[in-house]
């Protein structure tokens, strides 16, 4: 069941919770100094080496997820610029190093029932997920990579938000998620606060002033039929959402994808499935990159 993505009641009902809650954080100065760095066409990588590096713990978890076993890298990764220039990539660390920055601003849910993966594991599948396919689309179509995978690092962003801005409706969807694993939580969203989580999300992250590519792929990524701008990419967070959940690796109930998905696309279906079935075989090395991640505060 699909919902409209957005109305001027829920916006502006969204708007009034998110105002009048008490000490919900301002955009990290990491996240800012990054923002800044990506539209500043002279950057280089040693400006982003000095972002990373002022902030220690970030700093040790990008280079542990370049040191992880799932991209084997070639030696040993000593410091933030052998992360960036050697394994990762500028744009991979820049949008990795935000995405973190942003997940570390807010306390993930500590009451997962039985069954439901945690935040950062979520995450981790997500990024890697979208950006697998952002990399197999035509160039045409193909939105920048680094986009894709922070759009699938946030894509569930909205789970610390409801956390900390609606927590009587966290609680209660969580119960209903741990009666109902595969349940429709979309639908019971709806039917709780008459919005979604991902609008939410979405409404916080425009407040901050993040991409609009990301904000919208977050605010649409559960709407298959979703034409706006930037659908490309909220497309791509749909589809990953669908063949990880179909493999058993996110929870709820998988949506059977049409051809006409991976046309638009420019995706082959037969080779989509191959990846994701690679990936899933490679799980150990996702987990223990989600394991790197920021524990729940």
């Amino acid at each position: 069941m699909q919902f409209p993505a957005s109305s001027k009641f829920t916006s502006l009902r969204i708007l009034q919770r998110l105002e009048d809650t008490l000490e919900l954080p301002p955009l990290p100065e990491t996240t800012q100094r990054i923002m800044r760095l990506r539209s500043d066409p002279k950057a280089v990588m040693g400006d982003l080496v000095d972002i990373v590096e002022s902030d220690p713990g970030l700093a040790a978890q990008v280079v542990s997820w370049a040191s992880s076993s799932f991209y084997a890298s070639a030696g040993q990764v000593r410091s933030v610029h052998d992360a960036i220039s050697r394994v990762l990539g500028f744009d991979t660390v820049m949008n990795l190093a935000m995405g973190l920055a942003l997940g570390r601003t807010l306390k993930a849910p500590l009451d997962q029932p039985e069954g439901y993966r945690d935040y950062w594991q979520q995450a981790t599948w997500q990024a890697q997920s979208a950006g697998i396919l952002a990399g197999m689309m035509p160039r045409t179509k193909r939105p920048l990579f680094g986009l894709a995978y922070l759009a699938g690092l946030l894509h569930n962003f909205g789970d610390l938000v409801l956390v900390q801005v609606f927590p009587p409706y966290h609680e209660q969807l969580m119960r209903w998620q741990g009666d109902n694993p595969a349940g429709d939580s979309a639908a019971q969203e709806q039917k709780l606060m008459g919005f979604s989580r991902e609008q939410i999300a979405a409404r916080l992250l425009e407040n901050w002033g993040m991409p609009d590519e990301v904000t919208l792929a977050v605010r649409h990524q559960a709407d298959a039929d979703y034409s706006g701008p930037h659908h490309y990419l909220a497309r791509i967070v749909w589809l990953s959402r669908q063949l990880l959940t179909a493999r058993g690796v996110m929870p709820g109930r998988a949506e059977p994808v049409p051809q006409s998905v991976f046309e638009e696309l420019g995706l082959s279906r037969q080779r989509v499935e191959q990846q994701f079935d690679a990936l899933v075989r490679n799980r150990d090395g996702i987990m223990a990159m989600a394991g790197m991640m920021p524990l729940a505060r």
